[in-house]
């Protein structure tokens, strides 16, 4: 490990594939198990020893802020860059690039992805390539355009063009070299890929890939949010599940229901509720005696008051879900004092993007 290592995380954007979650913070500040999302990224790469973090922001930028100073860092290492104009993948590197150079490289790590990153890994393949090294996953994720690996290099974005190459996914984490920099215009939004990296290995450069086979956690949408919470909390709230970033308390209830939950600070379990599968409960929110809940994560604050029913939801925060009231497969929000005040339910299907 170099003796100092800065960062940059990328935590900006419109946060529209979130919505209704990010309506009011951005979605690297959504709490996982307890802890906001950038804070876990953050914690991790400490511990890896990066040694400073540059962090931008466009949507809700306040809500990034308080995130990053939930990590417990020194307040001096973790400096945020508010955006503007949305500067893209590659014109993010712009504002902070005086403290990224500090060092001969730098790691770039995207603010939605939970990964328990390898720095040592990709801090010895970028000691092998001029540009540095990507994180990826062999094989392809129809989600993402795949990039062209060949013995060990990033060739290009697409589809393996013969049978020496193959396809992976990149990760959303890299260890770029200082050179990089360069490349990156002052003046305009770019992207890291066409803009910066693509153009380096036209005129030469070479970028190294290091192959990841661990739990990788992206949120990309409200349905996986919910999954992917309720599947942590299922898997133990810990690092061998796929949680960096500092352990959740879980707590287990025995048969007949049998299921694993997580109370944040400040949340309540009536004993009488019956709980199923994977339950978060983030920060004040509760359950009522009675109350039966099935995979879903309630928000800051949420309530199920007794008798009420979720199946595979996320409740929005200081949302009160009343005696009789009964939802699933979507996103609980505004609230009342009886069934029919003023609730919705908006099916993850409907939130989903293109």
């Amino acid at each position: 490990m170099t003796s100092a290592l800065p960062a940059m995380i990328l935590a900006a954007g419109r946060g529209e594939r979130m919505r209704p979650l990010t309506a009011v913070r951005a979605k690297p500040a959504l709490p996982v198990l307890g802890v906001p999302l950038v804070a876990r990224i953050l914690r991790h790469l400490a511990g890896q020893g990066v040694t400073d973090f540059s962090v931008n922001a466009w949507h809700a930028p306040e809500s990034i802020g308080e995130a990053c100073a939930r990590a417990g860092l020194r307040p001096e290492s973790v400096v945020r860059f508010p955006e503007t104009e949305l500067m893209g993948t590659g014109g993010a590197l712009a504002a902070p690039a005086a403290r990224l150079g500090t060092a001969p490289q730098f790691l770039l790590h995207n603010g939605d992805t939970l990964l328990a990153a390898p720095v040592a890994a990709l801090l010895g393949a970028a000691a092998t390539a001029s540009l540095g090294a990507l994180l990826v996953r062999k094989g392809r994720d129809t989600r993402y355009n795949p990039v062209r690996v060949a013995t060990g290099r990033f060739l290009g974005l697409g589809m393996a063009r013969s049978g020496t190459e193959s396809e992976a996914t990149y990760l959303g984490v890299a260890l770029l070299a200082r050179a990089v920099l360069d490349r990156v215009p002052q003046d305009r939004p770019s992207e890291l890929f066409r803009d910066i990296l693509l153009p380096s290995i036209a005129d030469g450069g070479t970028l190294a890939v290091v192959p990841y086979d661990g739990p990788w956690v992206e949120f990309t949408s409200p349905a996986r949010y919910r999954a992917h919470c309720c599947s942590l909390a299922l898997a133990g709230g810990a690092a061998t599940g796929g949680l960096i970033g500092g352990d959740a308390a879980v707590t287990r209830t025995g048969p007949p229901r049998g299921a694993r939950f997580v109370l944040a600070d400040g949340a309540s379990v009536d004993p009488g509720a019956m709980l199923d599968g994977g339950v978060v409960f983030e920060a004040g929110a509760r359950a009522g005696r009675g109350a039966s809940i099935t995979g879903s994560v309630l928000l800051e604050g949420a309530e199920a008051a007794a008798g009420s029913l979720l199946w595979q939801t996320v409740v929005m925060p200081g949302t009160r879900v009343p005696p009789g009231a009964a939802f699933r497969d979507g996103v609980v929000l505004g609230g009342g004092d009886d069934a029919a005040g003023g609730l919705r339910c908006v099916p993850f299907a409907d939130l989903e993007g293109p």
